[in-house]
């Protein structure tokens, strides 16, 4: 319907109806004042939106009993002190919002005209839905569309060479088969779930030699009742076009521990391999998917649908930050890799159907040339492209782990093994690899990991009843004190020491070593294998400005200005290191980038990514050495939450804080006069000298220690702590023969 066919007398109703015309993106709003003289106007058209969306607003406020005067005034970004109100135009929908949206905190509506058929000219982006029913029609040309205007950018644009699972299931078949056939790839789905309140089937040898007789799926005598997800998956699979089905329950056999450890490795490349990852966001594998008409039961969806003139609104449920947060999916620690890693994803999340790829997220809700947002990758690896492209960046791989740790697991000692495939494909960036989630290459300073009350992960006894079938031998199953991995909740890594320059931060460093580190499965020391953190050993040869520039990198003559007060005119330079200062060094695998993400103090050798670029995972040996340096001190109750003063004496001046990991750890302490108080052990760790324009000196170097406690010989990690250069070598400290456990 043309502009000039709108059936509306109201000059207020025909502005709202060019918003949905308007193919601009910005901050395009219809002034409706007052929500009283919303209500006052005599158009019964957006008179009545007006009240929808006023009861919409009341029902979401303490059940519906929010007092009226709250809600005086009506919507959007006013100047002036009565806000008044507006319809906006944000990106490809129209919202209405309530005038609290500047304070973060606001009711809104996002509103979609529906396309009338079978008009090709109409206007609508949005589509009535099926109470009961998902259209699963739509699939198929979603996996079609992506396939003909994405290309290789969905296809595989993590640049991981293609892995085969060694198991599939044949959904015309009804069975299990071998993954590989003849050395031909074969394409497959796969399939991203929880299992809920339920342990889960392990697959044995014979279990998986009865499952590859055709037809055994759907035979009463399975030996063992199949899921309702895996039935809507494998039915999910046949709509899509495809043949094979990969789901972990069924494709991975549980006999043989270094084959199920390799499978274990193998997941993040498994779903990066995947042609479609079906994700299951709104329940558990008893759930199952609602909706599939013949196959499940009904969805119960309720949408939100608005007469305007002639037309219909619908109000838009969807966008890409719910089919990213939020969930008891998203809650899960073995689901971060999964949804990450794959390509493209065909998403059941709030009873709707959703399709998010690499490059472009469409809704069941919407038609399919329907532009309704801007496209950001949300998929948990959105920040960390900077290190699929080669480099070792641990801002990135910082936001990555911090993301991960926070989720939850059914047995603790999964925490390696939930995210040892995506920390596998990384290693191709990071040198030598990860040792239980920390990179070898930056050892020495990641060592130092900080918490805000972590909780000590514990072996569950279904983990210590298969280490005894397995003889013990289960490496990634080890829960070490030293790594974030013995621990679950919030952690944090100081990424002062990146090579990449950031011109808003106040503090830079770099990492002094100040001993050697080895590793061994044995507490005694046998065989121990030396950590080369050979980032440091490196570093002053990579701000040698004289030498030839590694491949790919450019040399610019300034450095991106820093805005030091928001509110001033001024701009000074980014702190720089040591060594350099006089140039900016940009990468042509980050051409295109803006200088938040590709401009960095110096050059150094960066690896060309491929998918024949092999991954490492070095053996996961739990046990620490090295000969440093330790103390005892006075902690005392600090100021601040979970946190300890430190003195050389009882009696002594503060020289320091150790943060707890935990409140609980205060129980540790015996009660004093002022809180709690006693003796701590602390062993250092790494020097650094610290680069800042906070406090009075501009650059000077601490040392990072451990709280340690020793049990049976072995050294356990408590806490951590830092000391200025100056207060740690004053102390009367010893030389420690330190095993960390």
């Amino acid at each position: 319907m043309a502009p000039s066919e709108f059936p509306f007398n109201c000059n207020l109703c025909k502005s709202l109806r060019l918003r949905f015309a308007d193919a601009q993106t910005g901050h395009i709003y219809v002034n409706l004042g007052t929500f009283e003289e919303a209500l006052a106007s005599p158009c019964s058209e957006h008179k009545s939106l007006v009240r929808q969306f006023w009861d919409y607003c009341r029902g979401t406020q303490a059940g519906g009993t929010a007092p009226i005067q709250e809600y005086d005034d009506f919507m959007y970004l006013q100047d002036t002190e009565a806000s008044k109100g507006s319809i906006v135009k944000l990106g490809g929908c129209v919202w209405v919002l309530t005038d609290k949206f500047m304070t973060g905190c606001y009711d809104s509506w996002q509103l979609l005209l529906v396309r009338q058929a079978p008009s090709p000219i109409h206007l609508g982006a949005g589509r009535i839905l099926d109470q009961n029913w998902v259209n699963v029609g739509v699939i198929q040309g979603w996996k079609d569309r992506c396939i003909s205007l994405h290309g290789s950018r969905c296809e595989n644009p993590l640049k991981i060479k293609p892995t085969q699972p060694d198991w599939l299931i044949d959904v015309q078949q009804r069975c299990i088969v071998r993954g590989h056939h003849e050395n031909t790839p074969t394409a497959f789905v796969a399939l991203s779930y929880r299992y809920g309140n339920r342990q889960g089937y392990k697959m044995d040898d014979d279990t998986i030699l009865k499952l590859q007789s055709p037809g055994i799926l759907d035979d009463p005598g399975m030996p063992f009742p199949l899921t309702p997800i895996t039935r809507e998956a494998m039915h999910l699979t046949c709509v899509l076009g495809e043949r094979y089905l990969w789901i972990d329950e069924l494709c991975i056999v549980h006999s043989n521990a270094e084959a199920t450890a390799r499978q274990l490795k193998l997941m993040a490349a498994i779903y990066a391999s995947a042609a479609v990852t079906i994700v299951a966001t709104d329940g558990d594998s008893q759930d199952g998917i609602q909706g599939l008409q013949g196959v499940s039961v009904p969805r119960d969806l309720h949408q939100r649908v608005l007469p305007f003139g002639a037309d219909q609104l619908v109000t838009r449920e969807s966008s890409i930050s719910k089919l990213t947060e939020g969930t008891l999916y998203h809650n899960r620690a073995w689901t971060y890799q999964e949804f990450a890693m794959s390509p493209r994803r065909i998403i059941f999340n709030d009873r709707q159907l959703h399709w998010l790829c690499h490059c472009e997220a469409w809704h069941e809700e919407s038609t399919l040339d329907a532009k309704v947002e801007e496209y950001i990758d949300d998929s948990g690896l959105a920040n960390t492209k900077i290190l699929l492209a080669g480099f070792p960046d641990t801002r990135a791989l910082s936001k990555l782990i911090c993301d991960y740790n926070k989720r939850h697991l059914s047995y603790d000692e999964d925490a390696l093994p939930g995210i040892s495939g995506l920390l596998s494909v990384l290693s191709r960036s990071f040198e030598g690899g990860f040792l239980h989630g920390l990179p070898e290459m930056f050892f020495d300073r990641w060592l130092g990991w900080g918490a805000v009350n972590v909780r000590r992960r514990t072996h569950s006894q279904y983990q210590k009843q298969q280490k005894q079938e397995q003889n013990g031998q289960d490496t990634l199953s080890t829960l070490p004190s030293w790594s974030w991995t013995g621990w679950q909740g919030s952690v944090y890594f100081s990424c002062d020491d990146s090579p990449r320059i950031m011109p808003s931060f106040h503090t830079i460093a770099e990492t002094i070593p100040i001993t050697k580190w080895y590793t061994s499965k044995s507490p005694a020391g046998d065989f121990k294998r030396r950590i080369r953190s050979h980032w440091y050993d490196e570093r002053n040869a990579h701000k040698d400005h004289s030498r030839p520039l590694p491949a790919g990198w450019s040399r610019h003559d300034s450095i991106p200005l820093s805005t030091g007060n928001s509110n001033s005119s001024t701009q000074e330079a980014p702190l720089c290191p040591d060594g350099c200062g006089n140039h900016v060094f940009k990468h042509s695998n980050l051409a295109g980038q803006d200088d938040a993400l590709n401009a960095w103090f110096y050059p150094f050798p960066v690896r060309d990514i491929q998918e024949s670029t092999e991954t490492f995972l070095p053996e996961q040996t739990p046990y620490l050495f090295c000969r440093t340096k330790g103390v005892q001190l006075w902690a005392s109750e600090g100021l601040k939450e979970n946190t300890m003063s430190l003195r050389a004496t009882r009696d002594g001046l503060v020289i320091g804080t150790l943060d707890l990991h935990n409140h609980a750890q205060l129980d540790m302490f015996p009660q004093d006069t002022y809180g709690r108080a006693g003796p701590v052990e602390l062993v250092a760790i790494y020097r650094s000298k610290v680069y800042t324009t906070i406090g009075r000196f501009r650059v000077r170097e601490k040392y990072r220690l451990l709280w340690i406690e020793w049990k049976g010989g072995l050294a356990y990690r408590l806490g951590a702590a830092s000391l200025d250069r100056e207060e740690w070598e004053a102390l009367k400290t010893e030389d420690v023969d330190l095993v960390l456990a």
